[in-house]
């Protein structure tokens, strides 16, 4: 009998916690039938990381690494855009999800996204010792608010996505550097897997935790007049770790680079916002200012909390990450300098980390009634949680039933939208058209998001031309590593321009009706071939590229580390904890 109350009571402890788990796993069916029923809303970098899904998807079912230049997109032009943009960590939730088809897999991968970062939240916050029901709550109300629950409903962004996933870890361990006052190599060797992820993940990204964490540190020096080496030293050697698991996007981001490419699209123009337009853009999901949830639990903890030295310096913290977005930082003073010249647009990149805060600060400073479950805070925190899956699924709703720029990811869709386009340029379809990580010579010479007339017309015309400038119509079509050109009528000359990008570091091999012959790049730097002859209706061009051999001894190499340095970690937690 005592044994069954017990088990009962136990029960009736966890009921709270079941309950909020099963509103979020309704809410992850109910998004998976939303998207199917009304296809993918088309809104800013949602077909740039659809078209790199696609890359990877394309490698994996023919058992080769995702080639550096694009062929299967961006008009199949042979762009950089594989090699220069990190995609490690999507591999292996392309890998998972490979057997579904196109448009699926997709739905499956922001599904997964928004699933790992709820359990990784979780574990996160039970790791430091906060209670099993209250971990579950926050875990569900961060994941389906702000940020997250952004990238996962309106604009596919799976590289922030991913590091999303590791934001608490991330944030708890950047709070253990700043307390240690020796070498903590459990601590260094976390922080360097961390700082891999995102580096694989999003450099931009790495750019963006660097400078908070150097604005902290510059804060304790000449504020607190607090130097700790320690802080430095752990610091180094994590950031150590992390170069040399990152090594294989370093690899081929310097490897490439060496052929000179156009500057990012904005570099050299920062733009923040002003405060009036960050509140008035406060939703429930956002990306570039608070969420609601994040401004209610900020709220109650000035109002109703209990001041501290720890809440001061967490709201000192989320003000600065504001300040970041706002034109209240003197952002023209160091829009020139290298890396952070690249930040475009200052809420995009601060403005996502607005939401870890608040929910700290809410457990923290109600820690001694969330730990009574009849008091009300902790009530409060589960009425939001049970409220937030619900929210969610009626703002994912409203947002799709608006069929403006909705799209069916098919494989028929994919070939039919690059590589051969007869149509107007419009608007979707200049959303392929992109100019980053072009050849310089192929590219406008100013910071703004267009191409050249030449890169337009070989994109949404593709042609053949020879020394004269006369055209030949051609239809390409991508094989495994390249792309596979039709001439369509006749054109004489030795030298002929191809519809293809020349990247100098890069090695090509070009064959006409299957006879290798010699190319180039031209001034504008596309492929030129050197052939004996002229071409003819009929003709088949083949050209393909190939990854330096050694980048896959590299990959695995880092795999294997980085596998080992996480088995390490959790041994560690294990033993310790």
């Amino acid at each position: 009998m005592k044994k069954r109350l017990c088990v009962m009571l136990s029960l009736k402890k966890k009921l709270p916690g079941l309950a909020v788990v099963t509103l979020f796993i309704f809410y992850l069916f109910y998004q998976s039938q939303v998207q199917q029923y009304y296809g993918l809303f088309q809104k800013g970098d949602t077909f740039f990381h659809v078209s790199r899904i696609y890359e990877i998807r394309y490698a994996f079912l023919h058992h080769e690494l995702p080639n550096w230049l694009n062929y299967h997109s961006y008009f199949g032009m042979g762009q950089a855009v594989n090699g220069m943009y990190p995609d490690l960590s999507l591999w292996p939730l392309v890998l998972v999800t490979l057997p579904l088809s196109l448009m699926k897999q997709i739905i499956a991968i922001r599904l997964l996204i928004l699933a790992l970062t709820c359990l990784v939240t979780y574990l996160s916050l039970l790791k430091h010792k906060y209670q099993s029901n209250l971990a579950i709550f926050a875990a569900v109300i961060y994941t389906l608010s702000g940020y997250s629950l952004y990238q996962a409903s309106t604009e596919v962004q799976l590289g922030t996505g991913i590091i999303y996933i590791f934001s608490f870890p991330i944030f708890f361990a950047l709070v253990d550097l700043f307390k240690r006052e020796k070498i903590d190599y459990n601590l260094v060797l976390r922080l360097g897997l961390l700082f891999t992820i995102i580096v694989s993940s999003h450099l931009l990204s790495a750019v963006i935790v660097a400078f908070i964490v150097a604005l902290l540190l510059l804060y304790r020096w000449l504020i607190d007049r607090d130097f700790n080496w320690a802080v430095l030293a752990n610091l180094a050697l994590s950031g150590v770790i992390a170069a040399i698991l990152s090594l294989p996007v370093l690899y081929r981001y310097f490897y490439l680079s060496r052929s000179g490419l156009a500057k990012p699209y904005g570099q050299g123009m920062i733009i923040a916002e002003s405060v009036q337009k960050m509140l008035s853009d406060i939703d429930w999901s956002t990306r570039t200012t608070f969420s609601v949830v994040s401004l209610v639990l900020l709220a109650i903890c000035l109002f109703f909390g209990k001041k501290s030295e720890k809440m001061v310096k967490l709201l000192f913290l989320e003000l600065m990450l504001a300040v970041l977005c706002t034109n209240f930082f003197p952002w023209n003073l160091i829009d020139k300098l290298p890396m952070l010249n690249n930040l475009q647009y200052t809420p995009w990149r601060f403005g996502i980390w607005l939401g870890i805060i608040p929910i700290v600060l809410y457990l923290n400073t109600f820690a001694d009634s969330l730990k009574v479950g009849s008091k009300l805070p902790y009530n409060f925190l589960l009425l939001l949680a049970l409220m937030t899956p619900l929210i969610s699924s009626q703002a994912i709703k409203s947002l799709n039933e608006d069929s403006s720029k909705k799209i069916f990811i098919t494989q028929k869709f994919m070939d039919n939208a690059q590589g051969n386009v007869e149509i107007v340029n419009d608007e979707f379809h200049n959303y392929l058209l992109i100019r980053d990580y072009a050849p310089i010579e192929s590219s406008v010479t100013d910071g703004s998001n267009r191409v050249t007339r030449l890169t337009s017309n070989l994109a949404f015309h593709p042609y053949i031309a020879n020394g004269q400038d006369q055209q030949a119509k051609i239809w390409r079509e991508p094989i495994n590593n390249g792309v596979k050109i039709h001439v369509q009528v006749d054109l004489k000359g030795r030298r002929f321009r191809l519809p293809l990008y020349k990247y100098r570091t890069v090695q090509y091999s070009v064959k006409v009706n299957g006879q290798k012959v010699g190319y180039q790049a031209d001034q504008q730097g596309y492929l030129q071939i050197v052939t004996k002859a002229s071409l003819r209706k009929g003709d088949v061009l083949i050209v393909e590229s190939h990854n330096p051999s050694v980048y896959s001894v590299v990959v695995w190499i880092s795999l294997l580390l980085f596998i080992g340095g996480c088995a390490v970690v959790g041994w560690h937690d294990w033993h310790f904890r």
